[in-house]
């Protein structure tokens, strides 16, 4: 009985499918190009709209060391990449970092790495991250350090991204 309960559910099944067919030359689905006969679509391409800017500083006490870039001129700036490099002396650290566009509320925290200090007590602090930040016309990226003990010396920041 069980069978026969199963073999009339399948011919219905069956029964109600309906196939398709698709005429020659017809995409079945929509194309990445567009319409027949548009223009192929342009793929992104980063480096023709590149944003790569590089600064340096030096600061001398604790607290917070900033280094101020140029403002953007580009409608629309998005920062994908921060690499910054600074030294520290023996009695310094460095607990925080972040990216900021004139100071703006609106912040990307960055890790800072801290190597094995040198024979002189110096230690090597870099920040490598990946970051999606973005800043409209005229704004000027900011990239604070927060020390304590000892202030950012030999300060080298880039930033990397593109615009539009």
């Amino acid at each position: 009985m069980r069978g026969l309960a199963c073999a009339a559910s399948a011919a219905l099944l069956l029964s109600s499918v309906t196939l398709c067919s698709v005429s020659a030359g017809a995409a079945p689905f929509p194309s990445v190009n567009g319409p027949p006969g548009a223009a192929p679509a342009t793929a992104f391409n980063p480096t023709k709209s590149a944003y790569q800017q590089t600064e340096l500083g030096n600061c001398t006490a604790p607290g917070t060391c900033q280094i101020a870039f140029p403002a953007t001129t580009a409608a629309n700036t998005l920062i994908r990449h921060v690499s910054c490099g600074f030294v520290l002396t023996a009695d310094g650290s460095a607990f925080e970092a972040y990216l900021s566009g004139d100071g703006g509320n609106n912040v990307s925290f960055l890790p800072v790495s801290q190597y094995i200090p040198a024979a002189n007590g110096n230690t090597v602090n870099l920040i490598d991250a990946q970051t999606y930040y973005f800043l409209s016309v005229g704004k000027k990226p900011l990239i604070d350090i927060v020390t304590t003990g000892a202030g950012a010396q030999s300060l080298q920041c880039t930033l990397a991204g593109n615009t539009g």
